[in-house]
């Protein structure tokens, strides 16, 4: 797998989110949810990487990669709450 292909994957896909969150942002007139969007935007990032590396069939999938990927998505998505609780009210 080649790093530069994965690399402009993951900027392709987090480059769409932001957008949809942009556009969110200006129907609503609230640009405060870009913050919401940051932690579980790490989580996105993380499993488009993760399921861009099962894509490889020369590389086995460790242990340690799943873990690191459960980790991020309970990292961020209890960051994403927290400033979702914080900005709605």
């Amino acid at each position: 797998m080649d790093f530069l292909v994965m690399l402009g994957f993951i900027i392709a896909v987090n480059w769409f989110c932001l957008t949809l969150v942009w556009l969110t942002s200006l129907k609503i007139k609230d640009v405060g949810i870009v913050d919401i969007y940051w932690g579980i935007g790490f989580v996105i990032m993380a499993w488009a990487c993760f399921l861009f590396n099962l894509q490889d069939n020369t590389s086995a999938i460790s242990q340690s990669q799943w873990l690191i990927n459960i980790m991020v998505t309970i990292w961020g998505v209890r960051l994403t709450f927290h400033l979702a609780a914080r900005n709605l009210g």
